[in-house]
């Protein structure tokens, strides 16, 4: 459904009598995304209803219905509303190829770089070993079988260690016992018209004492993980060669 909006932008007056000659007014069409909008002028001359009242006492209302009683409201939103419709299923587009080509190479490398780094970092279920290399401290010692100088080595953690998560984590569900069956009770009148009648009526109830389960899950670190590595798995699988060669 389209929207429009009727706005004055500007009046054009006189200087000796206040006397409105000049209208500026706009109008936008909006339908989702999609608008569209014109500007245009309505003159008048102090004959017209735009002279006869104060300037000190017009309102946006006020000038609006002037401009309608020169211009079809219906008609200029009649064709603006068929500009809105056009924009929703344009009939040509505008661009350049090969600046269109470089930017979707760009967004595909920097989307298949963000993947690859996500696929390099561990695998939370597994967890990681420590990593170790032979560093010089920055001494030397004089080696007197090469009679050469030597670095003093020293071994250095490069990675620590990071202990696999738990599969599974225990959690605590307090249930409103929906699936319990529920009763029927409902007014029921007897052909003994001296008999009193019985109700009856259904009952769901919502048992708020019952005692919380504890439920036995997979670890939702481990979800979201594996999550991630397959939708970063899936950009991989899905990035053109050229880029990936880049």
């Amino acid at each position: 459904m389209t929207d429009f909006k009727w706005k004055i932008n500007n009046l054009e007056r006189s200087t000796t009598d206040d006397y409105v000659l000049t209208v500026h007014y706009g109008v936008d069409a909006t339908d989702g995304e999609h608008s569209k909008g014109i500007t245009a002028t309505v003159n008048f001359s102090p004959e017209t209803s735009a002279a006869s009242i104060d300037y000190a006492e017009l309102t946006e209302e006020q000038v609006l219905s002037w401009v309608y009683s020169q211009v079809s409201k219906e008609d200029t939103e009649a064709m603006l509303a068929a500009k809105v419709e056009k924009l929703k299923a344009p009939t040509k587009v505008s661009g350049l190829i090969w600046v269109e080509r470089a930017e979707l190479f760009a967004q595909q490398l920097a989307a298949y770089k963000a993947a690859i780094h996500r696929l390099e970092q561990y695998i939370v279920a597994d967890g990681r070993e420590e990593v170790t290399e032979m560093q010089p401290t920055g001494e030397q010692v004089w080696n007197d079988d090469t009679m050469e100088s030597e670095d003093v080595m020293h071994e250095v953690i490069v990675q620590s260690a990071i202990e696999p998560l738990e599969p599974t984590v225990e959690q605590t569900v307090y249930s409103d016992d929906m699936n319990a069956e529920p009763t029927v009770e409902q007014t029921v009148y007897s052909d003994d018209m001296n008999a009193e009648p019985t109700v009856e009526q259904t009952v769901y109830s919502d048992d708020m004492n019952a005692e919380p389960t504890v439920e036995v899950v997979t670890n939702p670190l481990i979800v979201a993980d594996e999550a991630e590595r397959a939708a970063a798995q899936a950009v991989v699988d899905g990035t053109p060669d050229a880029v990936k060669e880049a």
